[in-house]
């Protein structure tokens, strides 16, 4: 290739740096298909990051934001407003 064009080792103009408290990072994105399971996917994640970390000791392995936690947390939220509606129902149909 050298002989075809000037090659220089660096970043393309329009490419993304991604950083972690100041030092270089690797950041992607895992999504999910309508027939898979976000529990389970959430669930081989951790695994897999409690892998890494033994495996890894000058690396850092972090998750960001999952899904799972926010959702499960909704439905809780969902669940209680739930029971008190009920029970506010019943009060005042008494």
């Amino acid at each position: 290739v050298g002989d075809l064009a000037d090659v220089k080792l660096g970043y393309s103009e329009g490419s993304q740096q991604a950083k972690y408290n100041g030092k270089p990072a690797v950041s992607f994105q895992i999504e999910k298909t309508t027939d898979q399971d976000i529990k389970r996917i959430t669930d081989e994640l951790y695994t897999y990051k409690k892998v890494f970390d033994e495996q890894n000791p000058d690396f850092q392995f972090n998750i960001f934001y999952e899904f799972n936690s926010m959702l499960n947390e909704r439905i809780d939220l969902f669940t209680s407003n739930g029971i008190m509606g009920f029970v506010l129902v019943l009060l005042f149909q008494a």
